[in-house]
């Protein structure tokens, strides 16, 4: 029983590292377009770090502090696009090519903080919504959802736990990310006149 216990505590971490890996790979990428969007007079929108605080005063291997949030993020993107528009995203990674968990270790993959914050950005008149990378990232697909896209996507999912691509690709846009950056912006502006389409 306890080499199983720590085999699977082994494989968590592995989990957890490649999960970590792959979201710091996807927001490298967005952070790319942004300089492109910032470059080209779009768009104005930056990556937002999570204030962490140090504890204790003892290095750790490699020289680096322990450390942890000191308050909850907002959301992962925000800024403004050049017609004025505020434009606030949350991004997230799944390593399978298929589907998106609604869970990750017991916690809803947009914690309801997050889901707060777009809602509000949603209701003043912002372009609020989700880029999600599904698969490794030499061969991810991404999707950009706004959050009432995102909310018809999970509500079409119940009782699974999991949003499919193809359900994403329905309430959303997929990105086109065959030129020299992944366009996240652009997908997802079309995803909000899918949306307008849709409700009228």
């Amino acid at each position: 029983p306890h080499r199983k216990t720590r085999g699977a505590d082994v494989s968590n971490a592995t989990t957890g590292r490649k999960s970590r890996a792959s979201g710091q790979s996807m927001e490298a990428e967005m952070v790319a377009a942004c300089t492109a969007y910032r470059a080209e007079g779009r768009a104005l929108v930056s990556k937002i770090p999570t204030p962490i605080k140090r504890v204790g005063m003892e290095k750790r291997r490699g020289g680096a502090f322990a450390a942890v949030y000191a308050e909850k993020s907002t959301v992962d993107f925000m800024g403004i696009i050049d017609e004025g528009l505020g434009v606030y995203v949350e991004a997230k990674s799944a390593l399978t090519p298929t589907r998106i968990a609604l869970k990750v270790r017991s916690h809803p993959v947009i914690r309801p903080h997050q889901a707060k914050y777009l809602a509000d950005a949603h209701r003043m008149g912002a372009l609020a919504g989700v880029v999600i990378r599904l698969g490794p990232h030499t061969d991810a697909t991404w999707y950009a959802l706004t959050w009432p896209g995102w909310l018809g996507a999970v509500a079409a999912t119940a009782p699974r736990l999991s949003v499919s691509a193809s359900l994403l690709a329905t309430w959303g846009e997929v990105v086109d990310t065959s030129s020299r950056r992944v366009d996240w912006l652009t997908a997802l502006v079309e995803a909000e006149r899918k949306d307008m389409r849709m409700s009228s």
